[in-house]
């Protein structure tokens, strides 16, 4: 057994080495997500990545308008940052320079994805809409950009909608919801 484990919210053992996908519980993952804030803080009001999760499910929807293509791609942007439960939401430049921890939270993607039945690799559209999340919060939520960011080939998706912070009481309610909402029916055993 690993050294290399967390304690979660109900008092669970998680190995971030070797994860176990039957040691994964949804509503540890929500409420965890619900406490975590987008950019490291770094925003004019807290904002959860619970909320995040949500956000980019309703983007995959709204851009689904025709296509059909179908509520597991919806499902797969709610869940595409299910991993920071356990490692945290680490900012992306900080990511691209510490390759062991992208290698841990591969790991436990896999885990998520084996116990959850999400797609991996996520979707390229999951990746836009993630995308178009992050530059309508920085937009709402952020000072003004000092340089350009490389996500900005999507700015022209970002909703005109003001964004609204919630509580994260109601991003972890929100979270569940549409989490039983879009869930495989397997999924939700």
């Amino acid at each position: 057994m690993s050294e290399h484990w967390i304690q979660t919210m109900s008092g669970n053992r998680f190995d971030l080495i070797e994860p176990d996908p039957s040691s994964l519980d949804i509503e540890e993952i929500a409420h965890s997500l619900s406490m975590l804030c987008r950019f490291t803080g770094h925003v004019r009001e807290f904002m959860s990545v619970a909320q995040h999760s949500v956000m980019v499910a309703r983007i995959i929807e709204s851009l689904d308008r025709g296509a059909h293509l179908g509520s597991q791609l919806a499902y797969d942007g709610l869940m595409h940052d299910a991993t920071e439960a356990y490692v945290g939401d680490v900012s992306r430049p900080l990511k691209r320079l510490l390759p062991e921890y992208k290698a841990i939270e591969s790991r436990i993607a896999k885990a998520i994805a084996e116990r959850y039945l999400v797609t991996d690799p996520l979707p390229e559209l999951v990746k836009v809409a993630d995308n178009v999340s992050l530059l309508w919060e920085r937009r709402d939520l952020m000072a003004l950009p000092p340089d350009a960011w490389a996500e900005e080939n999507v700015l022209d998706l970002v909703p005109a909608e003001v964004l609204v912070p919630w509580d994260s009481r109601t991003a972890e309610h929100m979270f569940l919801g549409t989490f039983e909402r879009l869930a495989p029916a397997a999924a939700r055993i």
